[in-house]
């Protein structure tokens, strides 16, 4: 009897030696040979909910496509609203998610700037994104034979007949027609009820102005409505345990090999999953994972990619401050072959209510997705501690856009040593037919932030030369102050 306990036991450990072993060299997720419990990925929850509980991708996906800013046009009054400062300006954009997401049928047409221009004279919406992506991330039933990829869009605008999107270019723009659209009587009774909340009035910079894409909207007001809105932010390079990283990433991390690489830097990897954990200075954190059998996977839709790679972040996140659903969205979307996707999201300050943009030269994450799998992740971002309401915006976005054009303020001193170079640099792309396209509040990390300090809101200047290229100057709105990482180039 004893002898075949021995035997049981020995054959017990053997197959679980298999096992193990097939697991390490095969990689996790792969193969249904193996048992659930071992190659099922974990099933994350967010603090105090039901561990069973899924997040939803309905809610969360249409929080990623959020824009940043709401321009209001009513009358001959517009005004602007950063997306997370009230509940309007989020009411908003889930009353037109819906509008978009309820049919399955959309008609693009051409169109023209005056078009455009005529339906922003009505009652409208214009939604300012984060970025640019193609048409279909937005209308995932729109299918388009010569190939919507290449349709990238930064503007939506509705009106009470018709939804209008410009092109990244600011050239272009489509009519976009909803087959049997359900629309109340009066679609904008929100914004005829809405005086809640904190906004601004606007105007626009580019009347009058050759060097200023029309649609570039700033604070007539600013100082009266935002001066306390804008606090500086305490940030410094995460510190948090590498074990907590581990189960977001590997659903067996007792199998996962570690391996350490000096100065705070870890290496673990388990089959064709790997994780980089850098603690060194730059908050970085890089997964990797590989494809064996790229054959047996379809390939997926600019939405179905950017819905799993979403979930994906969202599934693996555990800062403090970044509320996932709130504080990320999607900037870049790319395709290569109709089947390799990149994509770059953006975090924002939403942990003070307040929807600005935290920005260096890095995104918060880049993440590549193969045939709906996520291969490769890396992420930049910072531990926000604390905050202060001392600073005040001393500079308007006008005053920005000046400040870098004009040769008065090229005065080098010691409290801005690099002013010279800067704006040299913002008019020579000026001298070349960049036009100012965009101006808006950021929080800019610079990328020698090694150690713990206080981060100041920023104008954001940006020219474009029409053609997706566009460029990016940073101003201080407290000081006037120009940082050396200036004039950061991206898509």
């Amino acid at each position: 009897m004893l002898e075949r306990i021995k035997t049981l036991v020995l054959i017990a450990l053997i197959i679980s030696s298999l096992i193990f072993s097939y697991a390490l060299l095969s990689g996790v997720g792969q193969y249904d040979a193996l048992p659930m419990w071992l190659t099922e990925l974990p099933r994350l929850h967010l603090d105090g909910e039901d561990p069973t509980e899924v997040l939803p991708t309905e809610i969360l996906l249409p929080e990623i496509l959020a824009p940043e800013r709401l321009v209001e046009h009513y009358g001959g009054t517009k005004r602007l609203f950063y997306l997370t400062t009230n509940d309007y300006s989020v009411e908003v954009w889930q009353y037109v998610d819906e509008i978009i997401n309820q049919n399955m049928q959309v008609e693009v047409a051409r169109t023209n700037s005056s078009a455009y221009q005529n339906a922003l004279a009505q009652d409208a919406w214009e939604f300012i994104f984060a970025g640019a992506y193609p048409l279909e991330v937005l209308f995932p039933f729109w299918q388009d034979v010569d190939s919507p990829h290449s349709t990238k869009i930064d503007r939506l605008v509705l009106t009470e007949g018709y939804i209008y999107a410009r092109l990244v270019s600011g050239n272009d723009y489509y009519q976009i027609s909803i087959a049997d659209l359900d629309i109340p009587t009066n679609p904008f009774a929100l914004m005829r009820r809405s005086n809640k909340g904190e906004h601004y009035t606007v105007y626009d910079a580019g009347i009058n102005n050759e060097k200023i894409t029309r649609g570039v909207y700033l604070a007539e007001n600013f100082l009266a409505r935002y001066n306390n809105l804008f606090p500086e932010i305490w940030v410094a390079p995460e510190r948090y345990d590498k074990n907590r990283w581990l189960p977001r990433f590997f659903s067996n991390p007792n199998l996962v090999r570690e391996i350490g690489l000096g100065n705070e830097r870890y290496y673990f990897s388990l089959g064709a999953t790997s994780l980089t954990l850098d603690f060194s200075g730059f908050p970085h954190l890089d997964y990797s994972y590989s494809i064996l059998d790229n054959e047996t996977l379809q390939s997926v839709s600019y939405y179905e990619a950017v819905d799993n790679s979403s979930m994906f972040l969202s599934d693996r996140e555990i800062s403090v401050w970044l509320d996932f659903k709130r504080g990320v969205r999607l900037t870049s979307a790319s395709t290569q072959d109709q089947e390799r996707y990149s994509f770059e999201y953006r975090n924002y300050a939403d942990a003070l209510d307040v929807g600005v943009p935290i920005l260096s030269s890095d995104p918060a994450f880049r993440v590549t997705n193969v045939k709906g799998v996520v291969t490769d992740m890396k992420r930049h971002i910072w531990q926000y501690s604390r905050f202060n309401y001392v600073p005040k915006i001393e500079i308007d976005g006008a005053g920005a856009i000046e400040r870098l054009s004009s040769d008065r303020f090229k005065v080098e001193t010691w409290w801005n040593p690099h002013a010279i170079k800067v704006i040299d640099e913002f008019q020579t792309y000026q001298n070349d037919g960049y036009f100012v396209a965009d101006v808006h509040l950021a929080y800019y990390v610079p990328d020698n932030l090694f150690s713990g300090a206080f981060i100041s809101p920023y104008w954001t200047v940006v020219l474009s030369n029409g053609r997706e290229h566009k460029v990016r100057f940073f101003i201080n709105a407290m000081t006037g102050y120009l940082p050396s990482q200036n004039g950061l180039e991206f898509r």
